[in-house]
């Protein structure tokens, strides 16, 4: 992992291989490419708020970062070039906020989190 903040990729890295042993635990093995498909994801994010990380039963990867305000920014890692998303952001007088979610690639991801409105979600 590559980017500047050492201590939250010192915590993914713990996380991750948390995730590998409860897997391998319960014959349940980390999608390889989820796993290579999430680090470069981070790497190129260089998040400074840490993520809350989980393994699917397919062992595909997800990250959800989250604000006390309620926003909220989900990605699942397939590790095929796409993820899937979901953003909760912009909570309004009358309590609703707005929903996106979808599927798109890494890329695209990348734009969508990066939203003056999500960025403060994985940035200090």
């Amino acid at each position: 992992m590559a980017n500047n903040n050492s201590e939250i990729n010192q915590r993914i890295a713990a996380r991750l291989k948390e995730l590998e042993h409860l897997g391998s635990e319960e014959e349940l093995p980390m999608s390889d490419d989820s796993k290579v498909e999430f680090l470069a994801f981070i790497n190129q994010l260089s998040p400074s708020n840490y993520p809350l990380i989980s393994m699917l039963d397919d062992g595909t990867l997800r990250a959800v970062w989250q604000h006390q305000d309620g926003r909220q920014i989900g990605l699942l890692f397939f590790g095929t070039g796409e993820v899937e998303y979901v953003t909760f952001w912009e909570r309004k007088s009358d309590g609703s906020r707005t929903t996106e979610f979808g599927t798109t690639s890494t890329d695209r991801a990348y734009v969508i989190i990066n939203r003056p409105s999500l960025k403060v979600l994985h940035t200090a």
